[in-house]
């Protein structure tokens, strides 16, 4: 094994250095998960001197800890598409690169490490708009149950102090002319950071309509973003909690 090792060292000279773990050779990558990890590769020698890259499921353990623990059918022809795509193989849960020379070492660790956060970053990506769908429809049914389905309008469009055009998930006509805006969160900085500037932006221009925040649960937060948000909104409300005090906005 110490053998092979030195030709793996040699031939990823440059890289990240290889190491010893669970009777295998372990290299990490410049590669990441959407979650900031890095990609770590098991790296095996054969009885050919070549080697065998394998993310070694790594990509699927990256959706499982997101909270993804179901795979369809149409997930695993992606993943099979897109290892195909890089000249390599999905065997079980796992991207692999089989009877790699030492020359080739090097590429083989790049494509089979991209194509691990490729599939991760789809299935993560999947799951997320799932969940925005659901949150979407629970979101309108509360809407819908504390005021007359024609008061409450999906997908508005308000102009802020800026003149810049921002849509929000719903806008509630309250009967005093103001427009209660609703919009849907998540905890992702991306995602906290339009938020604010849209509600900011409102603000500015429509200082007296209520602007609602709505997070799927407060748990998953850091409190930083929620005062963040809470500088721009009236409130930041999860999904799961009553809204009983929505019929007041309408006084």
């Amino acid at each position: 094994m110490s053998d092979q090792y030195e030709v793996l060292r040699d031939a990823i000279a440059g890289s990240q250095q290889p190491w010893f773990a669970d009777g295998g050779i372990r290299v990490p990558t410049t590669t990441l998960f959407p979650s900031g990890e890095v990609i770590n590769l098991a790296v095996t020698p054969n009885r050919s001197g070549g080697f065998r890259v394998s993310d070694d499921g790594l990509g699927r353990t990256a959706v499982l800890d997101e909270g993804v623990h179901h795979m369809r059918p149409g997930d695993r022809r992606r993943a099979e598409a897109i290892a195909e795509q890089s000249g390599i193989r999905f065997e079980g849960d796992a991207f692999v690169a089989d009877d790699v020379g030492a020359q080739n070492l090097v590429t083989a660790m790049a494509l089979v490490a991209e194509a691990s956060r490729a599939w991760a970053t789809l299935m993560l990506e999947r799951s997320v708009r799932h969940r925005e769908r659901a949150l979407f429809e629970v979101v309108k049914d509360k809407l819908e149950r504390a005021y007359s389905s024609p008061m409450v309008q999906p997908k508005v469009a308000v102009l802020g102090a800026s003149s810049s055009q921002y849509d929000f998930d719903f806008g509630v006509k309250l009967s005093d002319g103001r427009i209660a805006l609703f919009e849907i969160i998540s905890p992702a900085p991306p995602s906290v950071a339009f938020a604010h500037t849209k509600f900011s932006d409102v603000q500015r221009a429509q200082p007296d309509w209520p602007r609602e925040a709505v997070v799927e649960n407060l748990n998953d937060w850091p409190a930083e973003a929620l005062a963040l948000l809470s500088q721009v909104t009236s409130h930041v409300r999860p999904a799961s909690a009553e809204w009983k005090d929505l019929p007041l906005m309408a006084a």
